[in-house]
């Protein structure tokens, strides 16, 4: 994912989505936070057009739509006293296989995310976006792709609800279910960063 400044004033859920509408920037919406995201590196772009385009054509002929980091998604969790907590991210790619899920600006059930990350946004994606994206119900496959080195996390549940964690590093192949397809890291990494 891109790196992020933080905006200090709390706005309205309305409000941002009026500043999205009109502004030449991207934001990211963490319940009445607003942080401006920067833009992104060529590896970065690269490793997100490699796994863009190996998910593109497995769900070619599919329900399935791959779509990438202009797409907004929006995050909401109950809270205990009825309230509910908002976010929005852009994504680096989502896949959206739910035929409901259409909104043209914002995505709301995925079934599998990715976020290509730099070592400023590690740790958004491994704890925030990790904890947020595992709480929505459509999602079965959520991968964290290095942009410096041949490393990627996939965050996986299983078809009883159980969420499981692989990493793999150097080489290596990681099978999704949405789309069906097996990513290699060749693929991955390919004309980016080569064998280590």
């Amino acid at each position: 994912s891109l790196s992020v400044s933080r905006q200090s004033t709390r706005v309205s859920e309305a409000e941002y989505l009026d500043l999205e509408a009109t502004s030449a920037f991207k934001h990211e919406y963490l319940d009445g936070e607003v942080y401006l995201l920067a833009g992104a590196s060529e590896n970065h772009n690269r490793v997100a057009m490699n796994v863009a385009g190996h998910l593109w054509a497995a769900a070619r002929g599919t329900s399935c739509r791959v779509l990438g980091s202009d797409m907004r998604l929006r995050i909401t969790t109950s809270l205990e006293d009825g309230g509910e907590r908002v976010v929005y991210y852009y994504p680096d790619v989502q896949v959206v296989c739910d035929p409901a899920d259409t909104d043209p600006l914002t995505k709301s059930r995925p079934c599998a995310i990715v976020e290509v990350s730099s070592p400023s946004t590690e740790a958004i994606d491994a704890r925030e976006k990790l904890l947020a994206y595992r709480g929505l119900a459509s999602l079965r496959s959520y991968l964290i792709v290095s942009q410096e080195r041949r490393q990627v996390v996939h965050h996986y549940r299983d078809a009883q609800g159980a969420w499981w964690k692989a990493e793999l590093s150097g080489a290596g192949q990681v099978p999704l279910g949405c789309p069906e397809v097996v990513l290699d890291l060749d693929a991955i990494y390919g004309g980016v960063i080569g064998p280590g």
